[in-house]
């Protein structure tokens, strides 16, 4: 049978406005190693919007007097400097839209040594594109299902059944309406050793995924274990996706030194990179044990950026529950599982590869069933991360959605930082 995650809690996000580049930890797992250069996203800051030519700023330390040898950039998982010498920075054009984007930063040193930081803009996850002036704030636009007592989406509430609060305020909900934008839904399937058994309701139960999905709709397949492999990119072409899903050898990619180790945190970036930029209802959709054993990324990256992208995470978790205890595996998939109240998602737990199927498609119906919630703030709120909290009145009704709402610097939404000069 299925088991939906008893803690969620009535919580909802809305990522009002945009910046490129949040800047997170980068102490990850890797970088925290001794030797491994330091790598920090200093430009563009956090709550600032991005627009145009966008410079990208990066602080590198190098560790024991070694000298970093190549810096490389990235935006929306796509080249755009390799550097060999300071200063590290390079120039994006993030369009004239505001649009959610994508921010890594890789360093090597002259012994091999890697560090890396990863960021992220904020998102207008209810509006395609737009151009922000004014006040971001009145009113903001935010995701939720309302569910009943037994887990399924209610889709016949108004207004006045909502009620909500920010920052422990109370907060006006000015309308409620469903979300009618197509689905851009990424597919994060772990093909690790322990997975095997569960491969041919995988398959299944990925491909009824898709078999949901309308014509306007988007998709794409990664498969992970060591590495992330693009089984079927993003496209709407959803039936020659299917003939893949069912048809292509589900191989376990390895890492590049050849480890069969299960890089969850790593497969996630390169589906937020991924997902990040599209248009519509932004989502990720992972099947997995929910132990990650060798990332680049920490869970402090992950939990980050997800936070400040808006992208609301699935997870289907399978296999046996871990061993009780304070465990190094129990607490990792611990972490893993808060993900989902975290970005707004449901998490479900399946013990044999039978409930696969039913799972899913189950989490399919939630995501044809968010509401848009229109709240007001009762005033301004400083700049950063907010606590919003989002009720119901019916009896018996719980809200699934994100925990915080981002707030931008005032005065400079929409405004386009000047591109550094040339070194």
């Amino acid at each position: 049978m299925l088991r939906p995650d008893p803690c969620r809690r009535a919580l909802i996000v809305g990522a009002i406005i945009v910046s490129l580049g949040t800047t997170l930890p980068t102490e990850s797992r890797f970088a925290a190693l001794p030797g491994a250069p330091r790598v920090r996203i200093v430009s563009p800051e956090p709550t600032r919007a991005a627009r145009g030519l966008t410079p990208i700023l990066v602080e590198v330390d190098s560790a024991g007097g070694r000298t970093i040898a190549t810096v490389r950039i990235y935006a929306d998982g796509i080249l755009v400097a390799t550097l060999s010498a300071p200063p590290w920075q390079a120039v994006f054009d993030a369009g004239e839209a505001i649009r959610g984007h994508s921010l890594r930063v890789e360093a090597i040193d002259d012994q091999g040594a890697e560090g890396r930081a990863f960021g992220t803009t904020l998102y207008l996850p209810f509006v395609d594109e737009v151009e922000v002036r004014g006040d971001p704030w009145k009113p903001g636009t935010v995701a939720a299902n309302v569910l009943n007592e037994k887990d399924q989406p209610l889709k016949d509430l108004v207004a006045a059944e909502f009620s909500a609060t920010l920052s422990l305020r109370t907060a006006k909900v000015e309308s409620v309406t469903l979300d009618t934008r197509p689905l851009a839904v990424e597919l994060l399937l772990d093909v690790s050793g322990d997975s095997v058994p569960y491969f041919p309701m995988m398959r299944r139960a990925a491909e009824g995924f898709i078999s949901t999905l309308q014509p306007e709709d988007s998709q794409e397949v990664l498969l992970f274990a060591g590495s992330t492999y693009r089984l079927s990119p993003f496209g709407n072409d959803h039936v020659q996706a299917r003939r893949t899903i069912l048809t292509e050898r589900f191989n376990a990619p390895v890492n590049r030194t050849g480890s069969m180790e299960t890089r969850l945190y790593d497969a996630l970036v390169t589906a937020i990179e991924s997902v990040n930029p599209r248009s519509g209802q932004r989502s990720i959709l992972v099947l997995t044990d929910a132990l990650d054993t060798d990332s680049l990324t920490s869970w402090e990256e992950i939990r980050e950026v997800v936070r400040h992208a808006g992208i609301r995470i699935d997870v289907l978790r399978y296999g046996r529950k871990p061993v009780t205890g304070q465990t190094e595996a129990s607490r990792r998939i611990g972490q893993f599982e808060s993900l989902p109240e975290e970005s707004g998602g449901m998490l479900l737990r399946v013990r044999q590869p039978a409930e696969l199927a039913p799972a899913i498609s189950h989490l399919a119906r939630l995501l044809r069933t968010r509401f848009r919630v229109q709240v007001e703030s009762a005033g301004p709120l400083a700049p950063g991360w907010r606590r919003l909290s989002i009720d119901v009145k019916r009896k018996g009704c719980s809200v699934l959605a994100p925990a915080g709402v981002f707030f931008p610097t005032p005065g400079d939404e929409g405004a386009a930082p000047a591109a550094p000069k040339a070194p």
